[in-house]
């Protein structure tokens, strides 16, 4: 332990240097940290040494022991001198660097693995953000991809569907244009054979009129007015469906594209949101990790020095220990002569407690052999269990057997009026048995078995 000027031990491990010591301001800073200050210690340091001790300096010296000597230190007749520096108690202590090295590789045992684990935490949160983020992007990919593909798909069809509209209303209109000159060439035809019939009639029965068939010829030419009217009407009735289906097939198209974009769209804002939160996420956890490794590395050199106080103290201690005990070693030889001369009465005490030991040991043989006795019973009902074939065979383990045994007869401790071990109480001991066997589910022949095993401990 260092000493200071004034004379007492340095051993405050927070480095509070007295101003009286006129240590310079600027050797009170602790690694290079004006204002640093290191936490206070948990050690258990004794109550004869609790008191303040100035700081850790680089030169350590233990102090000298006090002596108590009736003359001077020549060491005359009658002296007790303690165990000095130059002890060779002493020459096993390590040195202030020592120490030091010892602390900082205790200090790093513990906070470096503390410390990789931080910084692997750091990279791996690093990988599973760029995992996310690659993640994100391949499933906007995938999902933009996909629609683009459903709807130009769709594009397709809605095309291929217009031109077969197309086709099938130009066949229709070929077919009924078609259907309507066959139309007006029957009716031309039956017309014609009508009169020319009409005609013939009336010449075989000698009727000349020239205005017979002329409401004919006027039907004839309605009929066939009113088929053309009918399929240009039909024809332009196709065109308007066409072109009505063709407007309709092309809006569907222009739709379907104006949806495939907005989706697309909503897919990417999606993903710019789910990247911005990532990011945010990301950066708060990887601060964290961060500022928990600054914490770990910043706290470092405080622990190294604490470390190294503790060592140092300890140090001290075991030292004032040795002293300690070269000092009892010195009581102990000044009293072996008062020892010795105290020898005869210590003998005759011995021989005394001897005495006592012997009468004791007779009293105690004595109460053995009672209790031996009171105990032949138990050792039956025991035995009796042991040999019973299910407890043998393992159905019932014997420990079951002998606790619901021991717990009945015993009685009911906290009952002065229900005392263990007395055969006045054995209906209650047996009613107790029966309650255990079948608490445990135990079958019945069970107890009777323990009814007959508390027979023979009471000797009955």
């Amino acid at each position: 332990m260092p000493v200071l000027p004034d004379g007492s031990f340095a051993a405050n491990w927070r480095l509070r240097i007295p101003r009286s010591l006129g240590v310079p301001t600027a050797s009170r800073r602790f690694m290079g940290n004006p204002r640093y200050v290191p936490p206070k210690p948990r050690l258990s340091i004794p109550p004869a040494n609790r008191r303040y001790m100035g700081p850790i300096v680089k030169s350590y010296t233990p102090p000298r022991s006090p002596s108590t000597t009736s003359s001077s230190s020549s060491g005359g007749a009658g002296g007790i001198s303690l165990p000095s520096t130059t002890n060779p108690t002493f020459s096993g202590g390590r040195s202030n660097a020592q120490l030091m090295a010892l602390a900082r590789q205790a200090v790093e045992l513990e906070v470096n693995p503390q410390i990789k684990t931080m910084e692997a935490a750091y990279r791996q949160e690093n990988v599973d953000y760029n995992h996310l983020i690659e993640t994100l992007r391949k499933q906007l990919g995938l999902s933009k991809g996909d629609v683009k593909q459903l709807y130009d798909t769709l594009d397709v069809a809605l095309q291929a569907n217009a031109q077969k509209q197309g086709q099938i209303n130009a066949q229709t209109k070929a077919s009924l244009g078609a259907s309507y000159d066959q139309l007006k060439s029957m009716i031309g035809s039956n017309y014609q054979g009508a009169q020319s019939r009409t005609t013939g009639e009336l010449s075989r029965l000698g009727i000349t009129d020239p205005h017979a068939t002329q409401q004919m010829t006027a039907d004839q030419q309605y009929l066939q007015g009113v088929a053309s009217t009918n399929k240009t009407n039909a024809q332009s009735l196709l065109d308007a469906i066409n072109a009505s289906t063709q407007g309709t097939m092309t809006a569907l198209r222009g739709s379907a594209g104006a949806t495939s974009g907005m989706l697309q769209g909503q897919l990417q804002q999606e993903y710019d949101k789910q990247t911005s939160q990532a990011a945010q996420e990301h950066l708060k956890r990887a601060a964290d990790i961060w500022l928990k490794r600054k914490i770990l590395v910043s706290s470092r050199p405080g622990k190294i020095n604490q470390t190294y106080a503790a060592l140092l103290d300890q140090q001290y201690q075991r030292e004032m220990d040795a002293a300690q005990a070269g000092f009892n070693n010195q009581i102990k030889l000044a009293q072996l002569g008062v020892s010795q001369a105290s020898q005869q009465s210590t003998n005759t005490y011995h021989q005394n407690q001897l005495a006592l030991e012997a009468q004791r040991i007779a009293n105690s043989a004595a109460a053995q052999k009672a209790k031996g006795a009171s105990q032949s019973g138990l050792e039956k009902s025991l035995g009796y269990l042991q040999n019973l074939t299910y407890v043998k065979q393992g159905h019932v383990p014997f420990d079951v057997m002998q606790q619901i045994l021991i717990d009945a007869v015993n009685g009911d401790p906290s009952r002065p009026d229900y005392p263990g071990f007395n055969e006045k109480y054995m209906s209650q001991y047996a009613n107790d048995l029966a309650n255990a066997v079948h608490s445990r589910g135990l079958p019945g022949g069970v107890y009777t078995d323990l009814l007959n095993a508390m027979y023979k401990m009471f000797g009955k």
